[in-house]
């Protein structure tokens, strides 16, 4: 009886594993549908108007999305860039989360990466976690900087914002593996800032994505509710 239960749990196993490798291979050769254009909305409550970013504009250097956005939006004196990545049918030629998906190349004379680690922000009664950064341009320390960022960025995988790439990769593999496919996205958002990378611009951006993300969150997940409709 010992016997014939550990073949039996045996025998279960590799069903399983044989149907998760077949859900698997019917992912990785599934036809890719095209992401619709991304539509960002053209005003945001309290006076914020979008606009297009200028020629010049910082824009992480994060693969090939299947779709992006860009733009700017400014109430006033104040101004926050957004730029989104829209990703499906992920593979070695356009992943969401790779090393190679960086916020300036180490190269740029441009921009330079000065600080990164992590904020948390309070969207509607709930804790939000973003990577942040510092950037500076241009990217020789020996010359006096122009201009500095400050960069708050997430990722959008089945509905939830996160910021750490190891959770992102885990949800979309679950999501590969629930048959949901392997859609999800990186939003970024940025303002200029002081020296230290804080004054006005830093609570600018920390009140604009606190008051509008869930606005940005619907053009998020709009291209999935798309693919699942079909």
């Amino acid at each position: 009886v010992p016997a014939a239960r550990t073949w039996a749990t045996a025998a279960a196993g590799a069903l399983l594993l044989l149907a998760t490798q077949g859900a698997m291979w019917r992912l990785d050769h599934r036809e890719v549908q095209p992401v619709p254009p991304l539509a960002a909305p053209a005003e945001l409550s309290g006076g914020w108007t979008a606009a297009e970013p200028a020629v010049n504009a910082w824009t992480p250097q994060f693969g090939t999305p299947n779709a992006e956005l860009a733009r700017v939006y400014r109430n006033g004196t104040r101004e926050i860039s957004v730029w989104v990545g829209y990703f499906r049918g992920q593979g070695p030629e356009r992943k969401l989360v790779s090393s190679t998906n960086v916020l300036a190349e180490e190269k740029s004379a441009q921009w330079m990466t000065v600080s990164q680690g992590r904020a948390t922000l309070a969207v509607d009664s709930r804790a939000v976690v973003f990577n942040s950064a510092l950037l500076r341009s241009p990217a020789d320390p020996n010359v006096s900087a122009r201009r500095r960022l400050r960069v708050l960025y997430a990722y959008r995988i089945a509905g939830r914002f996160v910021a750490r790439d190891a959770e992102a990769k885990l949800l979309t593999a679950m999501e590969r593996l629930l048959g949901r496919g392997d859609d999800g996205a990186v939003i970024f958002f940025s303002a200029p800032v002081d020296e230290e990378g804080a004054g006005a611009g830093a609570g600018a951006l920390d009140g604009f994505v606190a008051q509008h993300l869930d606005a940005f969150a619907a053009v998020l997940d709009a291209p999935a509710r798309t693919a699942v409709a079909r």
